[in-house]
Formats: structure tokens, C-alpha cells, sequence
């Protein structure tokens, strides 16, 4: 029985002017499809019309409802659904975009003009581009900017579609390209003497102020008073005032800038001692260094002496300033330099220690026991009169080998119940020392005693027990029970009809002895002699 009708569309939202198809299916009562007559109809047809086969034209933009009616025999039921109409998409407007607004003469710039719809979504149109100062910054077809020479200019982007024309702009700074325009140096000391040096830089910038790259040569007016190298290292040669030049170089452009050098007799103010360490030990050297200075710093030619305080303690040479540990102390090195007549010192500090002796040697284990068969491992720490660890040849010994062995690496191995002494001796540059003994005790891996329950439940328990050689068990009797050993080398005596208390065997040999209850067959044990 016909008892609906189910309206699909493949879209709800269509543009005016274009159709989409309905499907009207009529269900039974239980959603299955029918034959039934269906037709249509929209409820506002001035924004979509419907043909009787669901054909949907739309005409304006708006919201319809169209209503299929199914009709089977006297029956008619009505399914819907809405469809909204869009307004076609129209030309409205474009948009002008460009990775920069900013050119340098001679630079291009690619400028884009996106035309949009009245939604602000892209749209087809023909774009075309304008300048409104070609001779400042052209614009080809297809947006792209050239500089010509300094100023600004509007690009103009027009979009067209049929008989819709938008435009918009964007204005364009053309800069003129930076050139070297200034070379600057920096500034020389009040005075340089001779044979002391002074680091010169030349800073080159563009019209703008702007740092710019350019080759930098170097001159002296006066080289026998002063040289320069082609980094604008300036040297003192003689007495006397030199120009230094730096001529700056860039596309054929040449910028100069000087400073006047004047090279005297500068007063030695100081001497700079360098050292790598300032200890050493007994025997070994270090090596000092120094450097004389006038009172702006700059290194100047001077003779340098060297002398130390304790020549027992540390010798230096007197021209080299190779220091030489001789005995354990300290002795003060003293550097002096002598310049144009002015004499200056400095000095340091040097300690000289003994070489290291080993004094000591001291072991250690994490335990004090191991158990037959198992392994234990000693370390040993040898140490020089200062408390620090020293190099030395090991070697490692056992008071009862009997007991335990030890290897040349410390690992102690357990060889039979009982103590043995572990120590070691250390050598090191011809000097032996034994370390104090350290007590290990060795177990045995099984114990000596074990007990087992005769049980009221017909068991021994635990049914298997492993004990050492010369160890003993004890059978605690609960109820009436007898203790039975299968025939072995070493068994002990069997246990008679016992109903309570403990009773004891004791096992000298090693092995494996069974054993039962014979009052209760099933109820099985056995001993394991190691």
C-alpha cells in the first residue's frame, strides 16, 4: 500500500539558469519501492519551474519548494524538498598584489590582478595592466614591472567580462641603484714606533649610507716611514710622518680616504708574559713568552731577559724562557724588557711537585662470600703519594687455594667450603706495595640440613630436598609413617613405623636416594646429595 513519496536531488543550491534533475519513488509501508503516478510542482515558480518528469529550471535567485505527489488507486501522498537558486556570478571586482611596491633602477617586479565575483570568489575576466609613468616603470601584458629610472608610477590592473570593466592599482617606488660613494677608515694611534704595527679597516658605503661591497687597495706616501700591507697593516720602519691611503673600488667608481701616521720614539710601557701552565712536574719544562708593549697598547720591538728567583726550584733559559722543573717548590720567573733605553718586568708564579710515586694500594668486592663453583670480583685501586689513581702492574694471590683461586684479573672463584685471604701487590716505576688481606668465606651452593613432613594428608613434603655431602634430614611424623630407602651406595638406615616427632638421617655420600612409605603406597620422596 502506497504510504510515501521520497523526493531526491543530486543538489539543493543551483545557479540561476541552470537545471537539475528530480527523482520522486514511491514506498509501501514497509520503505519498499512502488508504482505509483507521480507529479510536480513548485511553490514559487519565478525562481524554479518543474517539468512533470522532476526537470527543475531555475530562473532567479531565491528558495522554492517543489512537491512530488504520488497517486496509487484513491491514494496520494506528497514528498518535498528545497532547492535554493543562486544568482549567476558577475564581474565585481580586482584585486592587485606584488611580492614588493619597492624597485631598484633596472629591477623587475611581477604585479598579479585577480578579478572576483560579487561573492569574492575568483572569476574569469581578461586582465590588461597600464602604467602611469612608462618612463619611470613600465608594464608588459602579462604584469610585469620594469624600473627605468628613479620616482614612482601607478600600475593599473583592468579586469573585463562581456560589457563589465573594474580596475585597481598600485603604486610603485623606483629607487636608483646604490653606488659606492664613501670609504672611512678607522683611527690610527697618536704615535707608532718603530717596528711595532697598527691594524688599519676601511668601512665603504653606498649613496644611502648603506654598507657596500667594494675592493679595497692600500698605499703609504712614505713607505721607508711607514708600510702598509694590502690588508691595512701599518708598520713603523723609521722616524717620521707617512700618509696611509685606502682607495675603495666598484663598478668603476673610486672613492679615497687617508690618515697621517706618525711614527716616533714610543716609550716601552709594558711586558706581557705568556704561559701554558704555571706548574709543572719535577723534570719537565715550560715554556714562556712575552711581549713589550708601548703605552697605546701596540707590541713593540724589545730585548727580553729571563731570570727566576730559585734556580734550584725551576731554571729558565735567560733568551728562550724555557723553564726547567728542577726540585719540588715554587720559584718566580721575572721577564725584563729593554727598549730605546726603558727597562719594564714582569713576572709569574711557577710551581714544580714531585712525580707521582706509587704509595698505596687498596681492594674491594661488593661481597665477602661466594659459594663453591660461583665467581666473586676484586678491584684494586692503586694510588700515588697525592691520593691519585697511578698506573701499576697487578698482582693478585690467595692465602687457600684450596679454598678459592684468583686470577691475574681478580676473579675470585670458590673452590671448597671455608676462608681464604685475598690480596694483591701493585708495581709502579720500580716501587712495590701490598695491599691489606681481605677475609672471603666460601659456602657451599646446597645447605647441610633439610626437614621434611610425613604428612596426615599421605605425602612427603616437600617430596625432593637437596642437601651437601656429610648434611643430615629430618622427617617430622604427623601420623603413621615409615621411611623406606631404595638400595644405594651410602644410604642410611631406613626410618621403622613412626606415628609422631623427628627423626634424623644423615647422608656421607653424594647421590640420589629414593624413598617410601610402604604403609602407604604412592607417598614417594627423594634425597639429593651433592
Amino acid at each position: 500500500m502506497l504510504t510515501s513519496v521520497v523526493v531526491t536531488s543530486p543538489s539543493q543550491s543551483v545557479v540561476a539558469g541552470q537545471t537539475v534533475q528530480l527523482t520522486g519513488t514511491p514506498r509501501d509501508q514497509n520503505g519498499n519501492a512502488i508504482s505509483a503516478s507521480v507529479s510536480w510542482a513548485s511553490s514559487v515558480p519565478a525562481v524554479a519551474s518543474v517539468s512533470q518528469s522532476g526537470l527543475v529550471t531555475t530562473v532567479a535567485a531565491g528558495v522554492t519548494t517543489i512537491t512530488a505527489t504520488a497517486t496509487a488507486g484513491s491514494k496520494s501522498v506528497q514528498g518535498s524538498i528545497g532547492v535554493t537558486v543562486t544568482a549567476l556570478p558577475v564581474l565585481t571586482s580586482v584585486s592587485v598584489s606584488a611580492p614588493a611596491t619597492t624597485l631598484v633602477v633596472g629591477g623587475t617586479l611581477q604585479v598579479t590582478g585577480t578579478p572576483k565575483d560579487q561573492n569574492g570568489a575568483a572569476i574569469a575576466a581578461t586582465v590588461t595592466y597600464a602604467s602611469s609613468a612608462t618612463g619611470v616603470a613600465s608594464v608588459s601584458a602579462s604584469g610585469l614591472v620594469t624600473a627605468v629610472v628613479a620616482g614612482t608610477a601607478t600600475i593599473t590592473a583592468t579586469a573585463a567580462s562581456g560589457a563589465t570593466s573594474v580596475s585597481s592599482t598600485l603604486l610603485i617606488t623606483v629607487t636608483a641603484a646604490p653606488v659606492l660613494t664613501s670609504v672611512s677608515l678607522s683611527t690610527p694611534p697618536a704615535s707608532l714606533s718603530v717596528g711595532a704595527t697598527t691594524q688599519l679597516t676601511a668601512s665603504t658605503k653606498d649613496q644611502f649610507g648603506a654598507a657596500f661591497s667594494a675592493t679595497v687597495s692600500w698605499s703609504s706616501s712614505a713607505s721607508g716611514v711607514a708600510s702598509v700591507s694590502s690588508t691595512g697593516l701599518v708598520s713603523g720602519v723609521s722616524l717620521g710622518t707617512a700618509t696611509i691611503t685606502a682607495s675603495a673600488t666598484s663598478g668603476g667608481v673610486t672613492v679615497n680616504s687617508s690618515v697621517q701616521i706618525t711614527v716616533a720614539v714610543v716609550p716601552l710601557a709594558s711586558v706581557t708574559i705568556s704561559a701554558p701552565s704555571t706548574s709543572a712536574l719535577l723534570g719537565n719544562t715550560i715554556q714562556l713568552s712575552a711581549v713589550a708593549k708601548d703605552q697605546n697598547g701596540a707590541v713593540i720591538s724589545a730585548t727580553i731577559t729571563w731570570a727566576s728567583s730559585a734556580t734550584g726550584t725551576a731554571s729558565v733559559g735567560a733568551s728562550s724562557g724555557l723553564v726547567t722543573g728542577v726540585a719540588a717548590g715554587s720559584a718566580t720567573i721575572t721577564a725584563t724588557a729593554v727598549a730605546n733605553g726603558v727597562t719594564v718586568t714582569n713576572t709569574v708564579v711557577i710551581t714544580i711537585t714531585a712525580a707521582p710515586v706509587l704509595t698505596s694500594v687498596t681492594i674491594s668486592a661488593s661481597s665477602s662470600s661466594v659459594v663453591v663453583g660461583s665467581t666473586l670480583q676484586f678491584t684494586a685501586s692503586p694510588k700515588d703519594q697525592f691520593g691519585n689513581s697511578i698506573a701499576s702492574t697487578l698482582t693478585w694471590s690467595s692465602s687457600v687455594l684450596a679454598k678459592a683461586t684468583i686470577s691475574n684479573t681478580g676473579l675470585v672463584t670458590g673452590v671448597a667450603a671455608g676462608t681464604s685471604n685475598i690480596s694483591v701487590s701493585a708495581t709502579a716505576g720500580g716501587v712495590t706495595v701490598a695491599s691489606a688481606p681481605t677475609t672471603i668465606t666460601v659456602n657451599n651452593a646446597f645447605p647441610a640440613t633439610a626437614s621434611v613432613d610425613a604428612t596426615t594428608s599421605l605425602t612427603f613434603s616437600p617430596s625432593s630436598v637437596d642437601i651437601v655431602v656429610g648434611g643430615s634430614v629430618t622427617w617430622n611424623f604427623q601420623t603413621l609413617h615409615n621411611v623406606t630407602f631404595a638400595f644405594a651406595p651410602g644410604v642410611p638406615a631406613n626410618i621403622p613405623n613412626t606415628s609422631s616427632g623427628l627423626v634424623g638421617r644423615s647422608f656421607n655420600t653424594a647421590g640420589t636416594f629414593n624413598y617410601q612409605c610402604t604403609l602407604h603406597p604412592g607417598m614417594n620422596g627423594v634425597v639429593i646429595v651433592h
